[in-house]
């Protein structure tokens, strides 16, 4: 770590003003892939339900029982994969108002912001992770709602061929 007398303080006032809202914009993009998600698990439910509407329960052989099994799979899939998704992870974010004051309030600008600019880094490179790992999620989820629209339309046309 550079020592905050040696850093240039126009470099620095760059940085950090390029930087500071950074974890903040993080914490709205995994807040917008969550509500993708919670979509993509409502249009999964919803497209399981349609099978009670558009089946005929009697009519249900076993050829149709085999699309079935993978319907409920796909969508057992899409519900364990958003509930991963959606679980509590920490975010970190760079907020210092309870502490700055009583931590630096007789310490040189440049070092404060040396500081923070630190702690932004850091919180930015933990953050991308949990966002990768949130983005393949969702990914997951919608690969596997895919597949289930795919097996209901299949279930959908094989109970009028059968009808």
């Amino acid at each position: 770590m550079k020592d905050s007398k040696s850093i240039k303080a126009d470099t620095l006032d760059f940085i950090f003003e390029y930087i500071k809202d950074a974890p903040e914009k993080q914490l709205l993009s995994a807040e917008r892939l969550d509500n993708k998600v919670i979509q993509i698990l409502s249009v999964a439910t919803i497209l399981i339900g349609l099978i009670g509407l558009a089946v005929d329960r009697t009519k249900i052989n076993n050829i149709m029982i085999i699309p079935l099994i993978f319907i409920v799979l796909s969508y057992v899939a899409v519900v364990v994969v958003s509930s991963f998704h959606l679980r509590a992870k920490t975010f970190h974010r760079s907020v210092h108002a309870d502490t700055l004051w009583n931590k630096c309030w007789n310490s040189e600008i440049i070092g404060i912001k040396h500081s923070l600019v630190t702690d932004i880094a850091k919180a930015y490179k933990y953050n991308k992770n949990v966002l990768y790992i949130k983005t393949k999620t969702l990914y997951f989820s919608l690969v596997a709602l895919g597949i289930e629209g795919f097996l209901i339309g299949i279930l959908i046309l094989f109970s009028f061929l059968v009808a």
